[in-house]
């Protein structure tokens, strides 16, 4: 009977460890074959720091392949907060009325609760300033996760019925305090008026 061979013995003791080995050295040879470099690290993948980019921007991003960027940064389905007539405020919610033309036609929600931010928009206008002349977004969804910068936010739009809430209180949703339309107190200072605008009582808001 013939005996086994040294490659059959050694083969018999090769744990998957050492197969695993073997075919990493196989593929490094191949490579200096083909004068491949090879890649020690992943310096050269990493990604950018988060920590160093502007994070209002990256939390101003809807990612809306439907809504199309206006002049002033908002996309073309968004309420303009300086536009809102209210009729109900109580510090951190209101209730207005939004009377602009074509804009008030449609529906949308946008809602922010820690980390977790949704937005809805339901046969709202846009501008056709895309390739496609998109001229209506007939139904948008869309939901993400984000680093946390409110506790909450929450605005809905139904044609001319606006109410939106936050904590704390920020640009989309200014401190008032109003009744039927009587204001005494916005952006924390006393701000007295009748169906006025949220723009024209806090002026900085227009700009």
């Amino acid at each position: 009977m013939q005996a086994p061979s040294q490659e059959m013995v050694n083969m018999r003791h090769e744990t998957p460890m050492d197969l695993e080995m073997q075919a990493a050295q196989e593929t490094v040879k191949a490579a200096m074959a083909l004068e491949v470099p090879l890649q020690h690290d992943m310096e050269s993948h990493r990604l950018p720091n988060l920590c160093s980019m502007d994070m209002d921007q990256v939390a101003r991003c809807n990612f809306s392949e439907g809504c199309h960027a206006a002049e002033d940064n908002r996309d073309q389905s968004a309420v303009k907060t300086e536009d809102l007539v209210p009729c109900n405020g109580s510090i951190c919610a209101i209730t207005s009325l939004y009377c602009a033309f074509p804009a008030c036609i449609g529906c949308q929600a946008d809602g922010t609760l820690l980390f977790i931010q949704q937005r809805q928009a339901c046969c709202k206008p846009l501008d056709c300033k895309d390739e496609n002349k998109r001229f209506c977004a007939v139904v948008e969804q869309q939901r993400y996760w984000k680093i946390p910068q409110e506790i909450l936010e929450c605005k809905n739009q139904c044609f001319c019925l606006d109410s939106r809430c936050a904590i704390p209180c920020n640009d989309e949703v200014p401190c008032l305090l109003n009744s039927c339309g009587l204001n005494c107190m916005a952006d924390f200072k006393p701000a007295c008026g009748c169906c006025k605008k949220i723009g024209d009582l806090i002026p900085r808001l227009k700009k």
